[in-house]
């Protein structure tokens, strides 16, 4: 058996899982070192676990709603928009873990608005009815390639 360290589907799970830390510093490494393997192709939307980054995606949203700076808030919400828009399970992610009500919840409990929330809430809404409800996957992920 391989050492976490040598195997990584480990490591990228670990990094996914530290994106819900208690610890406001290691939420945003692991938001920062999941959007470096993506934007540099070390790691493909696809290869993620779609129902993990989701979850713990929304609740670093909803954490970082409460801090004076909206540069974190809308890193997680444009990694949360291209799992929802490019990942064959991302649209029924979201709605596993009723994330168009706390994406509404979250944009109606902010200050000011936030784009990426809003982006984030539309590609949200335009996700197929019955892709959503029968948690099927498209036969290929849209050919987005998603910016950080």
């Amino acid at each position: 058996m391989a050492a976490p360290q040598d195997d990584p589907d480990a490591r990228l799970r670990s990094v996914v899982a530290n994106m819900s830390h208690d610890l406001r510093a290691v939420r945003r490494r692991a938001l920062n070192a999941l959007s470096s393997k993506l934007e540099y192709g070390l790691v493909e939307i696809a290869d993620l676990p779609a129902h993990d980054v989701v979850a713990r995606g929304l609740e670093l949203a909803e954490r970082e709603a409460s801090e004076p700076t909206a540069a974190h808030l809308t890193q997680a919400t444009d990694l949360l928009r291209a799992v929802v828009e490019t990942h064959p399970a991302g649209g029924a992610a979201l709605v596993a873990c009723d994330g168009v009500a706390r994406l509404e919840a979250l944009r109606d409990a902010l200050a000011a608005p936030c784009r990426g929330v809003e982006a984030l809430l539309d590609a949200a809404l335009a996700t197929p009815a019955e892709f959503a409800a029968f948690a099927t996957t498209p036969a290929k992920a849209p050919p987005l390639k998603p910016r950080f």
